[in-house]
């Protein structure tokens, strides 16, 4: 069986985007989407696989994804999923604050496409390469 990523972005636009950056990379993993916080709380609950590994997005209406990541670090069930932060934000203490979360690692949305596609591939080695 595929291992899953789960891809936690409200936006549809960077969905795509990480979707096409991890299928250009020929990716054999099952990438599944929740477009909130709540939405990717309630899978890790009713997924009888969990993912192994959590890319989530910071900016969220209503619960923040620093939220969502203390929630997910605090369940003994889900807290040993890495949960690597991909944002817009280049603010060192915005990455500070996540690692500090919980965070096992955190990506800068890159305008270059190829430095993203560089960070995400370095994670996923970092991850998944067992």
């Amino acid at each position: 069986m595929a291992r899953k990523i789960l891809i936690v972005e409200n936006s549809t636009d960077d969905r795509e985007i990480m979707r096409i950056t991890l299928n250009e990379m020929g990716r054999k993993e099952e990438l599944e989407f929740a477009p909130s916080g709540a939405v990717a709380l309630q899978c890790l609950r009713e997924w009888q696989e969990l993912p192994s590994l959590i890319f989530l997005d910071l900016k969220f209406p209503g619960m923040s994804g620093i939220d969502i990541l203390r929630q997910i670090k605090a369940d003994e069930c889900f807290d040993d999923i890495p949960v690597v932060v991909v944002s817009g934000s280049s603010n060192p203490e915005e990455e500070k604050e996540v690692i500090n979360a919980g965070a096992d690692g955190f990506i800068f949305k890159n305008i270059d496409l190829e430095k993203f596609s560089f960070d995400i591939n370095g994670v996923l080695q970092r991850f998944l390469e067992c």
